[in-house]
């Protein structure tokens, strides 16, 4: 029997309509000798011979469509090579869902190549946010959810998202390439930002990463400890931070003044004072020149 598909469906109607017309033609030898038993047997071959032709054209079909598949995917579409992450905050979104398309989503690979694909696109702090997990198959979903805990912070790729129109360089001299750079990366950053909040939000976070970069790091540390991590904070909320921290540093100079040793100009002037004092007598006694016994005077010196 040929394996064309074609063929093998034309078959198939063939056996399917001589199926019919046999199966009319028992009935009228039923009609006439009710004993007759070899529709049974009949129908046998029927199903089987039509289970056999429809299970070859399945198997065609699937081979036929992998085939398709895989020459579509190595022919057509270039090389897609996996994302990186390092840990930079803005960035986690884009490798996240890049990482689920490419990996995440495919039912082909196993959870444990999924895990490796994972660690091979992670490096630095990233890395280290999933190394504390055994590579296998049930450790996988719990890796990739722990990441996503630590980077999927809309607080945080919020204001790292802000710091770099902070980091833009500066125009030189007018340039029409430099300018269109400088509006294309503002773009690159903004439009993420309005996507994450709206324009007030984005004026408050300005403003605040603005201060941040100002004040003392005592006093930036203490803003990122009073922040709200799920939720995007407004100018008021960091003044009342910095607030907060002015009346502690006010206290704490206060407390200094109070316990400080007084050491003042005019004490430090005594006691040299009482020192000269006590050297005087001695001073004078060494230098007091000698006198006459006899008449009590320094004109002349007595001699013997």
């Amino acid at each position: 029997m040929s394996l064309d598909p074609i063929e093998l469906e034309c078959r198939l109607d063939i056996l399917n309509s001589h199926s019919e017309k046999l199966m009319k033609c028992q009935s009228k030898i039923e009609e006439i000798d009710e004993d007759d038993m070899a529709r049974e047997e009949l129908e046998d071959i029927i199903v089987e011979t039509n289970f056999i032709i429809k299970s070859i054209l399945a198997k065609n079909k699937t081979s036929l469509a992998e085939t398709s598949f895989v020459a579509s995917h190595s022919s057509r579409l270039p090389k897609i090579n996996l994302p990186k992450f390092r840990g930079e905050y803005s960035e986690f979104k884009s490798f996240v869902s890049l990482f689920e398309s490419l990996v995440h989503n495919d039912p082909n690979i196993s959870n444990i190549k999924k895990f490796n694909h994972l660690v091979n696109c992670l490096s630095g702090e990233a890395l280290g946010t999933v190394k504390a997990f055994q590579m296998s198959n049930e450790n996988y979903p719990k890796a990739l959810a722990s990441l996503k805990k630590v980077y999927d912070n809309k607080c945080l790729i919020f204001f790292n998202t802000i710091s770099k129109l902070f980091e833009l360089p500066t125009i030189p001299k007018p340039s029409a390439p430099s300018l269109r750079s400088m509006i294309d990366e503002v773009l690159a950053v903004y439009d993420p930002l309005l996507s994450l909040g709206d324009e007030k939000q984005i004026t408050n976070a300005i403003i605040i990463h603005l201060v941040m970069t100002k004040v003392d790091p005592a006093t930036r540390s203490k803003w990122k400890e009073a922040l709200d991590y799920d939720k995007l904070p407004l100018w008021k909320e960091c003044e009342a931070t910095l607030n907060r921290r002015y009346q502690q540093l006010s206290a704490e100079g206060a407390s200094h003044s109070r316990t400080k040793p007084i050491l003042t100009g005019s004490t430090s002037h005594g006691k040299q004072q009482q020192m000269d004092r006590t050297k005087s007598p001695l001073v004078a006694a060494n230098t007091r020149q000698p006198t006459c016994q006899h008449c009590k005077s320094r004109d002349h010196r007595l001699t013997t």
